[in-house]
């Protein structure tokens, strides 16, 4: 049974919650969260320009939300940024999440 996105609830989030949702998110699922990838995952639903995006994550990584730390593609052909959610806020965005998917 696929997750069905509450988009009501999504619509209520500041940029900062669904940029921190999706990195959480891409984690779960293995995948890597790195500035491009998330800017594609996000432009499939949000009007999000690439700068409103670097703001956000340099919001999120002052805030102490998320780290970046330096890591390579799955190829292995190039070095990105990735980002993940800090131990202690992890559970308040998976509960942000478990409430999305409701």
């Amino acid at each position: 049974m696929a997750e069905q996105l509450n988009a009501k609830r999504w619509g209520t989030l500041s940029k900062e919650l669904k940029v921190a949702v999706m990195v959480r998110k891409m984690r779960s699922r293995g995948d890597l969260p790195y500035f491009g990838s998330v800017f594609r995952a996000l432009s499939e639903s949000e009007e999000m320009s690439e700068s409103t995006l670097h703001t956000v994550f340099d919001r999120l990584i002052d805030l102490g939300t998320i780290r970046a730390e330096w890591d390579r593609t799955k190829d292995g052909k190039k070095w990105v940024r990735a980002f993940s959610i800090k131990g202690e806020h992890e559970r308040f965005i998976d509960k942000i999440i478990s409430e999305l998917y409701n």
